[in-house]
């Protein structure tokens, strides 16, 4: 079932009902503008009742004003750029994976823009940015109504024509857009199909290394934000749970969550 509000770009449409058809999805809500595709989802989460006849529901717009970010990040995007989100059973997809949902959208994700990249490659700086030479071109926020704790709502934001205003944003990270480093016409619905495709058919293959393979901390020192405590050390990939591996004065420690950033060696 596929619900729109105003205008909605008509290739959006088509693409949607091809994803609803093949049975990708089962339903989505599509906008004209949206403050927040994460917000949206989160709200119908309070007031309806889900079942398997719904979900996968994606949360689509053609103009983001106020998307989230990790650590309280806004994220505006036009319609130039792609910003959803899928609304899917955590519980079911952790299963499958093995590892965290928001490592596993991580790779999905990259590997998806692999298709139009060739023969670059995309990069994720752990838990889930996707970087392309050395820039960001997505970003990736989870998120959980407790009330629901076999749901999550998975946000992607991916810069399709131009870099988003990210505010906040480290001084460190550098944005780009996948235009950048394409030769041929890039239309942001090819780049969804994709994406969603590759998230929600993700199945048992090891996750993990395919993670390990595209990790661009490991072997870099770097320094981790957790709980307001800050430490830095060699960052050795992950572990089989998905955790950032630190290894600092020859301890090595397994990092469920926080905010890393590279350093320079001395």
């Amino acid at each position: 079932m596929l619900h729109t509000e105003g205008f909605v770009d008509p290739i959006g449409v088509h693409c949607v009902k091809s994803l609803i058809r093949d049975q990708v999805l089962r339903s989505c809500v599509y906008t004209h503008s949206t403050a927040s595709t994460n917000t949206v989802a989160l709200g119908e989460m309070n007031g309806k009742e889900f079942n398997d006849q719904d979900l996968p529901r994606l949360y689509l717009t053609d103009i983001q004003t106020a998307g989230r970010g990790r650590l309280g990040r806004t994220w505006s995007t036009g319609d130039d750029s792609l910003a959803f989100s899928i609304l899917i059973r955590n519980a079911n997809f952790e299963s499958l994976t093995g590892i965290p949902l928001s490592l596993a959208a991580g790779i999905a994700t990259a590997e998806a823009l692999d298709a139009f990249l060739s023969p670059r490659a995309t990069q994720i700086k752990w838990p889930n940015d996707v970087y392309v030479a050395g820039k960001k071109v997505a970003g990736i926020l989870v998120e959980v109504n407790q009330r629901y704790p076999t749901l999550a709502v998975v946000g992607i934001g991916i810069n399709i024509h131009t870099a988003p205003s990210l505010e906040s944003m480290q001084a460190a990270v550098e944005a780009a857009s996948l235009s950048e480093f394409v030769s041929q016409p890039l239309s942001r619905f090819d780049v969804l199909d994709e994406v969603v495709r590759r998230l929600l058919e993700t199945n048992s293959q090891p996750v993990t290394n395919r993670f390990r393979q595209k990790c661009c901390l490991t072997g870099e020192m770097i320094s981790l934000s957790q709980s307001g405590q800050l430490r830095q050390g060699e960052c050795r990939g992950i572990d089989d749970c998905g955790r950032l591996l630190l290894d600092i004065d020859g301890q090595l420690l397994a990092i469920q969550s926080g905010e890393a950033t590279r350093v320079r060696r001395k």
